[in-house]
């Protein structure tokens, strides 16, 4: 996967959404708060089994995480 400003943005939006902190966030989803720093600073991204747990956590299509058409 490309790094690029879409996935931190999305999960920014999904965070302000719902209300959470980054460490809900990070929580609901299993992983530590410095995982989602680095998400959302878009130093790194996350492995496919961790984009599978905050798409069935969030119920969110992974089309839209990665803005795929």
């Amino acid at each position: 996967m490309a790094k690029n400003g879409i996935l931190p943005a999305r999960l920014k939006e999904i965070m302000t959404t719902l209300g959470l902190k980054q460490y809900e966030f990070a929580e609901r989803i299993g992983v530590d708060e410095s995982t989602v720093s680095g998400w959302l600073s878009g130093k790194t991204e996350p492995k496919y089994t961790q984009i599978q747990k905050i798409v069935d956590a969030f119920h969110i299509n992974p089309q839209v995480l990665f803005d795929w058409k």
